[in-house]
């Protein structure tokens, strides 16, 4: 604390002044210390004679009622407080808390009130714990209506963060004056009233609570949209309806549980939300149950009728929380015997395999009245199977047994023919023939002896049969669909999703004899940051000394088109290490036993290393610098152990039918859809805690490929992007990229494409920026020639004269096969190395290629099978007839001067060594000699993104999302996806026309039009639905002195943003976006 200056140290100006607020005319006095305090700096403020000045104030503030003077002396207290830190300790020497809280009771000024209200405001900022004890929040809550918009919200946030510090009892019957405000302010203040609220009726026993604030919140949650607000309040009201004085309030209360969840904007905590809401009903049936007075009968029955819905619609859609709606149906039943939960039998199979929930199921079979209902229901089946398996639970199988015996046994009589199958034939017969229904079939164990007896198969589907298989996944479906999958706990907390990219962790750095030291650290950076900042701070690397280095080196240094001298770390370490600075130190990051490299995520690092999430929340493991660069830290994230253990048998199941029948669709879209709000948790995702992300990477084939993108784009791309990524989809569809990403501005010669591209992918590919592309002599920047630049460089890397692929026709400009483009033995891998960066980048960076890549060359990129025939089946042909080889060379062939072993153009074929060169030409196209190639490929690959997350998708998923789809364009798909702009209507006759034009031309022309719009032939996965931004068409206004006839439409493709003149006919309109669309091909200019 600052040492205050006392009296007898003052300077005469200030003793003067202090003379003078002894006075019965203070105003003078009063005015100059508003004004010097005001414009005196802090410094200077501390060696005023405060103790005296507050004294004196204190003495106005009792002894005079005079208004303007009361405004004046409070105006020096707001200015004081604003000056000092200590303001707290000097005004508790006085009454001057006490006069505050009285004048905002007694509402002498508007102005008074706003003083009063500001530096309560200010000194909470500082002391909120010690100010809430001693004035509460009643004076900020009176003086919200009176003050400024700008006031009320910093209000707001001060009772939100006094309540954080310190609440009593007396602020109890401050929530019915909180409350009003949840709907009587905008949604930015609201926020910090429901906090406010929160921490009061959370940290106290709130039984006194008045119950008209029941009323409140039910309404509120009807308006409030913010969802970490709504599920604060959910939580209020779970601990406020426990209060039987209280529960008949709410009860009776409009709330309503389906308008919340409609109204709730994010979806990132949707799971949290239908928890909360889940658990809300069931605490309020609970105590009902407990309510023997028959006059609340109906009371209960219409708040039944409003949960009731949303418990189906939980158990049936698995949002989470199934124990506890399970629990809630036994209540249900309880309360109201008549009510029909027949629609929830079928999904009670997927719960059945937890042997918690199937005692929940139990309870419910004791509630059901209508026994016939019942037996003819999966509870039976479910009864019979999970006693078997908890046998050894004495009380859990006598209370089967019990109701099981008032039941109708004629029909389970198939339910006990399982355990005394002895082959896959019997099951067959037992599926197929009998028609046993799949929930019994699974509930008794069927698919458990199904996968025992398909192990003896060995890949032999002609004995299995495609129709049994189909049968087996449409019940493992049946489990997957009911699987209540695990709601993982957020390890940064669930309402960080929305603000991931912003949030910092806590880290020890120690660096080479530097020692070390703490930092806080951005969440999405990685350690060339940190790298960059070591050569800052240690090796004295500025950024000056960094440009001059990069001049130095005119090859790369002309293709960049600025540095901008502020920068982030990460930028300013690629840079370096581009223009291999020498004085710049490359260096390697440990943690534990494990060594990271700079491209390496600092954050999913850590969490390689602690393996538990809960550790990241006490103290993150200490980073060692060590100088010296390394590759990066091999991927480990997603282990099959990590699979929640009662789901894994279905899964294993499902794995071997796979395996017997790789072309079945096993994608089981009820599962995909329900998982997939786990992946709104970007933190578990990325560190490997996610049991949704370890069920998708281990089982891909049971996933929808929209979630298996998204989950690939989360674990696979720098964090900002994986941010970006799962923003759009859970939180706001229509966001825009964070300015966060580092881009990089390269400038190329069309003339030598070649070259340059492949210098400034050597150069930029492996940094995690954004690659821009300007082609020199054109005007336009941005997407489109970034696009240009993707769909160039692979036409240059399919010239037949690279040598880097097989081709029908060696003498054609551009290799083509019809299989599909699958390398050469003869590619350089220097080549293959460039090839896997190339896409990889255009993987990471949403571009799209023109490479017809063959899929058999993924799958030997993945070290699965592949046959000559798959390659090039008149090889194949060649090698099955040996004799028509003999006399040839042991040179590849169509590549004399390739050999396949030493001197191979001078060893000739003969019938002792044909079996041998058969070999090796096996070897050379797509066996161990192929596949050794291919290393330089996924070589390539990892210096930009980890291969090893691929295998989330198959050969032709991946090859279709590096190189998109053509899909032709319908007026459906456009009256869907496009947007219509300035200037038009959906219905103006303009764009009907565009679109019936665009639906009328051939392929090829359509294929020019994408081009036209993105820069690629192709569109991205999903059509026009992928583009984004969305196309957006609007109205080109003609140049000066020219009509709409007269002009071309223009198009901006940064943006897809289409301008489209308003031309008078359709033919014209024709004729007009043919001439723009064939005339423009190959540059870009501004529109």
């Amino acid at each position: 604390m600052r040492r205050v200056i006392q009296a007898n140290q003052m300077d005469p100006e200030w003793l003067a002044i202090i003379e003078q607020l002894k006075t019965e005319r203070p105003i003078p006095a009063l005015k100059l210390i508003a004004d010097k305090i005001q414009f005196t700096e802090q410094q200077i403020a501390y060696r005023l004679p405060f103790d005296e000045i507050c004294a004196r104030i204190d003495d106005i503030l009792s002894q005079l009622n005079r208004v303007d003077i009361l405004e004046l002396a409070t105006e020096c207290v707001f200015k004081i407080a604003d000056s000092l830190d200590n303001t707290y300790d000097l005004y508790s020497k006085t009454k001057i808390f006490q006069h505050l809280r009285n004048f905002i009771d007694r509402k002498l000024s508007s102005k008074i009130t706003e003083n009063c209200l500001r530096t309560f405001i200010t000194i909470s900022k500082v002391n909120p714990e010690e100010l809430c004890k001693t004035v509460g929040i009643d004076p900020l809550i009176k003086a919200i209506n009176e003050c400024s918009l700008i006031d009320q919200k910093d209000a707001f946030v001060a009772m939100a963060r006094m309540t954080e510090k310190y609440v009593d009892n007396n602020m109890i019957s401050n929530l019915q004056d909180i409350a009003p405000f949840f709907t009587e302010y905008n949604l930015r203040l609201v926020i910090h009233a429901v906090k406010t609220f929160h921490n009061i009726v959370s940290r106290l026993n709130i039984s006194t609570a008045p119950p008209k604030v029941i009323n409140q919140i039910a309404v509120s949650l009807l308006v409030i949209t913010d969802m970490n607000s709504d599920i604060l309040l959910l939580e209020d009201l779970i601990k406020l309806v426990q209060i039987h004085s209280l529960l008949h309030a709410f009860v009776i209360s409009p709330i309503d549980f389906n308008g919340i969840i409609s109204q709730a904007q994010s979806t990132s905590r949707e799971v949290e939300l239908y928890t909360k809401i889940v658990s809300l009903i069931n605490v309020t049936l609970k105590h009902y149950s407990k309510v023997k007075a028959s006059k609340s009968t109906n009371i209960i029955l219409s708040f039944i009728n409003k949960a009731f819905p949303v418990i189906i619609d939980v158990l049936q859609n698995h949002r989470g929380s199934a124990k506890t709606s399970l629990e809630c149906i036994k209540y249900i039943l309880k309360l109201n015997p008549s009510a029909d939960i027949s629609c929830l039998y079928e999904s009670f199979t997927g719960y059945a395999i937890d042997n918690e929930l199937v005692k929940s199921i139990l309870d419910i079979a004791n509630n059901v009245p209508n026994q016939m209902s019942l037996a003819k229901s999966p509870i039976p089946s479910i009864l019979i199977g999970a006693k078997k398996r908890l046998s050894n639970d004495k009380d859990f199988v006598k209370r089967v047994d019990l109701i099981l015996s008032k039941l109708d046994s004629s029909g389970f009589a198939t339910l006990k023919e399982i355990n005394s199958i002895t082959s896959f034939e019997q099951l067959y017969d037992l599926l197929i023939t009998q028609n046993m229904p799949l929930y019994d079939f699974v509930n008794t164990g069927g698919l458990e002896a199904a996968k025992e007896f398909l192990y003896t198969y060995q890949g032999r589907i002609d004995v299995v049969g495609e129709e049994s298989l189909k049968q087996l996944v449409e019940a493992s479906h049946s489990i997957l669909s009911g699987f209540p999958v695990p709601h993982d706990e957020d390890i940064l907390g669930s309402e960080r999703n929305d603000k991931f990219e912003s949030f910092s962790i806590n880290v020890d750095i120690e660096m080479p004899n530097m020692g070390t030291e703490n930092f806080r650290l951005e969440i999405t950076i990685d350690f060339s940051a940190i790298e960059a900042f070591y050569n800052q701070r240690r090796r004295g690397v500025t950024f000056d000394i960094m440009k001059r280095s990069f001049d130095r080196n005119p090859i790369i240094s002309r293709h960049l088109k600025r540095i901008d001298e502020k920068i982030q770390y990460s930028k300013l370490a690629v840079l370096n290490r581009i223009a291999n600075t020498p004085e710049y130190k490359r260096c390697s990051f440990k943690i534990g036993n494990s060594i990271f490299s700079a491209r390496d995520n600092v954050f999913q690092s850590i969490c390689k290393v602690i393996k538990d999430p809960k550790l990241l929340k006490e103290k993150c493991p200490l980073i060692k610098i060590i100088e010296g660069d390394s590759n990066p830290a091999p991927f480990d994230l997603y282990q099959v152990s990590k699979v929640p253990q009662q789901i894994l048998p279905t899964f294993e199941l499902l794995s071997i039918i796979h395996r017997l029948h790789p072309t079945l669709n096993l994608v089981c879209q009820a599962f995909s859809d329900h998982i997939a709000p786990s992946l709104a948790s970007i933190a578990n995702t990325v560190g490997g805690f996610s049991s949704a992300g370890s069920m998708m990477y281990n089982y891909p084939y049971l996933f929808d490929l929209k979630h298996r993108i998204l989950f690939f784009k989360e674990l696979a791309f720098d964090l900002p992007a994986g941010f970006y990524s799962m923003y759009i989809e859970f939180i706001k569809p229509e966001a825009r990229r964070s300015e966060k990403a580092i881009k990089y501005n390269c400038q190329l010669n069309r003339d030598n494409l070649a070259a340059e591209g492949a210098t400034v992918l050597n150069a930029f590919a492996p940094s995690m920026g954004i690659l821009e592309v300007q082609f020199i002599g054109d005007e336009g920047m941005g997407y489109g020639p970034t696009q240009e630049f993707f769909t160039l460089f692979s036409h240059e890397l399919c010239r037949t004269s690279r040598g880097l692929w097989r081709t029908n026709d060696p003498q054609a400009e551009f290799a083509f096969s019809q299989t599909g483009l699958y390398p050469s033995p003869a590619a350089s891998n220097e080549d293959l190395r460039l090839l896997g960066m190339f896409c990889a980048k255009a993987l990471q960076t949403q571009f799209i290629v023109d490479l017809p890549l063959s899929p058999h060359f993924i799958r030997t990129l993945r070290n699965e099978d592949v046959t000559v025939q798959d390659v090039d089946p008149q090889l194949a042909i060649a090698l099955e007839n040996p004799e028509g080889l003999i006399g040839l060379d042991f040179t590849y062939p169509g590549l004399y001067d390739f050999p396949i072993c030493p001197n191979g153009q001078m060893i000739e074929i003969n019938q002792e060594n044909v079996n041998d060169y058969v070999s090796k030409i096996r070897d050379f196209t797509c066996g161990k000699v192929m596949k050794t190639k291919c290393h330089s490929f996924i070589e390539g690959f990892n210096q930009v993104l980890h291969w090893e997350p691929t295998c989330v998708f198959t050969p032709e998923e991946l090859i279709q999302i590096i190189t998109g789809s053509f899909q032709r364009i319908t007026i459906q798909d456009l009256m869907n996806n496009v947007e219509v702009g300035t200037g038009y209507k959906k219905d103006s006759p303009v764009i009907t026309n565009f679109f019936e034009v665009i639906e009328e031309m051939n392929d090829e022309d359509q294929k020019l039009l994408i081009r036209f719009i993105t820069g690629s032939v192709n569109l991205p996965i999903g059509g026009l639905a992928g583009l984004q931004p969305k196309l957006t068409v609007a109205e080109r206004a003609p140049d000066k002195g020219a009509n709409y006839d007269d002009c071309l439409p223009s198009v901006m493709t940064c943006f897809n943003y289409f301008k489209l003149p308003m031309y008078s006919s359709k033919e014209i309109l024709r004729e007009r976006l043919m001439t723009a669309v064939r005339g423009c091909q190959g540059s870009f200019g501004l529109s």
